[in-house]
């Protein structure tokens, strides 16, 4: 009986780790560690082309960005993971854009509980005046 419970205990404990979001590998005892949230994916900080200065009304995919604003999907999702995404970039004064930003996926770390699996993007977006 107690071999079958310890087995029991242990099966029990693996789907609790491997149901968490920060377990990278079942039996790893990240059980109780507390993660937080993912870092956004990407960041953008906008700028004026020709001077480097503040943008008034950039808006990247619809949502207001200056400096230091997370990549949002079109629905106001955060990007979390890694792929490659849409984005449109407008404010009243510039030029429209439209471009593809590729976030790679990170290497999975062994011993790791809390990794990031992409590596987090900084872009620095200029935008020219009309």
């Amino acid at each position: 009986m107690g071999g079958a419970m310890r087995i029991g205990s242990w099966w029990l404990l693996a789907g609790v780790c491997g149901a968490m979001s920060g377990c990278s590998e079942p039996g790893l005892g990240c059980g109780g560690v507390a993660c937080g949230a993912l870092p956004p994916a990407i960041t953008f900080h906008v700028h004026d082309a020709l001077d480097g200065g503040p943008v008034p009304g950039a808006r990247i995919n619809g949502f207001p960005c200056t400096s230091g604003c997370p990549g949002q999907l079109p629905d106001g999702g955060l990007i979390e993971r890694a792929g490659t995404f849409d984005f449109s970039a407008d404010a009243p004064g510039y030029q429209d854009y439209q471009f593809q930003l590729v976030v790679p996926a990170a290497a999975p770390v062994a011993g790791q509980c809390c990794g990031i699996p992409f590596v987090p993007q900084q872009l620095d977006f200029p935008l020219m005046p009309l």
